[in-house]
């Protein structure tokens, strides 16, 4: 499957009813594809979850977030934290070519929490270079290499930087970009 199969356009729309006792419009409009985005996820090869992570995040910040379901269940039992990362291990995510998946959220002034960094570590040694700056074609970017680091700091962007060596992926959001329009 490639990314532009699935409509994403779910992700950057607000949802702004809920429905307690009827089918809610918005899920029942995207069910197809948001279906289809989670066996993405849980199925194609990393360096396609990459690219779609990059997508997501390269214009908008996503409203709608997709990522939990990486893991077999984000329950207390399986998440722990880890310099202030709440972590799930390998044993504990859907996939196995993923070792460890961390996250730090922030809550905004409504108390609404947000994702601010993400990293993946990988079972497998793969190469993200040429995919992420095939994705980033249109902004303007830096990129510092170090060894096997390289760092991608974007201008204009939710993304404030990406990092990546053979065996991990970060991701860190500009916050400026986070709007909760519910507000």
């Amino acid at each position: 499957m490639n990314i532009t199969d699935i409509n994403l356009g779910f992700l950057w729309i607000e949802k702004t009813s809920f429905w307690l006792d009827a089918p809610d419009p918005f899920d029942e409009k995207w069910r197809d594809d948001r279906v289809k985005l989670s066996y993405f996820i849980e199925l194609e090869p990393l360096e396609k979850v990459i690219d779609l992570i990059i997508l997501m995040y390269k214009d908008k910040y996503p409203k709608n977030s997709v990522f939990a379901g990486i893991s077999t269940g984000r329950s207390a039992r399986y998440v722990y934290m880890e310099n202030g990362y709440e972590v799930i291990d390998g044993e504990n995510i859907s996939r196995t070519d993923i070792t460890k998946y961390k996250d730090k959220n922030k809550l905004d002034k409504d108390g609404f929490e947000y994702l601010v960094e993400m990293v993946l570590e990988f079972k497998d040694t793969i190469s993200l270079a040429k995919i992420i700056e095939k994705r980033l074609i249109g902004k303007e970017y830096t990129k510092q290499e170090n060894g096997d680091n390289i760092i991608y700091t974007i201008n204009k962007s939710p993304l404030a930087s990406v990092e990546i060596s053979s065996k991990s992926f970060k991701m860190i959001i500009n916050e400026d970009y986070y709007v909760f329009l519910g507000s």
